[in-house]
């Protein structure tokens, strides 16, 4: 605006000055005067307008190329703005993406916390059960415990069954061997008993015209002589002997066992005294019923089992003994029917008769003392120690 100023009033200067050169008066010269005044003044104010006005320019331009700056600075924003928002809506997509997902994963942990809870119920269950078959398996534990306690008791049973047994069997099998030996024995017997009786034939037929009656009452007369004196000769002490006897070797036993014996001697002790005494107990006597009788009479401090065993071994020993006596009697008696087959060829009828019923006598009583040993031995080893 001062430039156009500046402008119109040099136009209106030059015009003036031309159309009125020569009309000027004082008041012309002095308002020129003052006008050049006026322009001389305004000469550095223009100046000072002009800078201002190139120092605007400047800033103008300093102004358009910031905002040229600012605005390329804008769209590089608006750009990156825009890309950051494409960013964004690409993390909103995967965010939903990721939301949907954790969605079904949580659909899928309630519907696993619902299966578990329901698989816990079941193993609480399961529990239950598996607790309850504990406690039956334990029970049955215990029952096949006790069975088996029952089991091996009686397999103990069994064994001691099986080993009395076994010694059954043994002693069936000795007494079969006594048996045998004896019917051996006893076939002897009867081959010599057939022999002497072919004997007596022989001298029957050959004496028959010798039967006299002084003679036959005379050889009975001697015959009878005879076995007076025999039966005079030989002792038989009683029952209540051997008994006294008992009582007193099993007093002196249980004086000795009561003196500070030890325990494992006692059954030595015991057997040996026994041993000792059972030698004067007469053949025919029961030997346990005698030691039994002497044992309780004295009430000795022996259980029954020692005195069961000390009672079989004194009945074995006895028994051993009285078989050793029997073979002797039975080769006595075999001499003694010799001496009488040939006494009786001498004496006639009546002495061979007399021999034939003694001969008969001592066989049976031979069979009734086997036959009484073999019922002792199988009742002690059935009835076990009742003493």
């Amino acid at each position: 605006m001062s430039d156009a100023r500046c402008t119109s009033g040099r136009d209106t200067y030059h015009d003036s000055t031309h159309h009125h050169s020569y009309g000027l008066t004082t008041l012309s010269k002095v308002i020129l005067a003052i006008l050049l005044l006026l322009v001389l003044s305004s000469v550095p104010v223009y100046l000072v307008i002009e800078a201002e006005r190139k120092q605007k320019q400047r800033d103008l331009a300093q102004s358009e190329r910031r905002l040229e700056l600012r605005e390329l600075s804008l769209i590089s924003s608006r750009s990156k703005l825009e890309n950051k928002e494409a960013e964004l809506g690409w993390s909103e997509a995967s965010l939903n993406l990721r939301e949907a997902r954790v969605q079904s994963r949580e659909s899928k942990l309630k519907a696993d916390t619902l299966r578990l809870s329901s698989t816990q119920t079941h193993l609480d269950s399961l529990n239950a059960r598996l607790e309850q078959k504990e406690d039956r398996l334990n029970n049955l534990e215990q029952e096949l415990d006790a069975r088996k306690s029952t089991l091996d008791t009686i397999g103990s049973q069994l064994k001691a069954r099986a080993k009395a047994l076994d010694t059954r069997d043994q002693n069936i099998d000795k007494i079969q061997d006594h048996l045998s030996s004896m019917k051996a024995l006893l076939d002897g017997r009867e081959m010599t008993l057939r022999t002497a009786k072919q004997r007596q034939d022989e001298i029957q037929q050959s004496l028959e015209a010798l039967l006299e009656s002084n003679k036959i009452e005379r050889a009975e007369l001697q015959m009878k002589q005879k076995e007076k004196h025999v039966f005079s000769t030989t002792k038989q002490p009683a029952p209540s002997d051997s008994v006294s006897k008992v009582g007193e070797v099993a007093q002196q036993i249980h004086d000795y066992i009561v003196k500070d014996v030890k325990p494992e001697h006692d059954l030595a002790v015991f057997q040996a005294a026994l041993h000792a005494f059972s030698l004067y107990i007469y053949n025919r006597d029961d030997v346990r019923t005698v030691v039994v009788m002497g044992v309780k009479q004295l009430n000795l401090a022996v259980n029954d089992v020692v005195v069961w065993e000390v009672v079989n071994a004194v009945v074995s020993a006895h028994e051993k003994q009285s078989e050793m006596e029997l073979v002797e009697s039975d080769d006595i008696d075999e001499g003694e029917e010799e001496e009488l087959a040939l006494e009786s060829e001498h004496n006639g009828l009546a002495a061979l008769r007399s021999a034939d019923a003694r001969t008969k006598t001592k066989k049976q009583k031979a069979k009734t003392e086997s036959d009484e040993r073999m019922m002792d031995r199988r009742s002690s080893s059935t009835s076990g120690p009742s003493v």
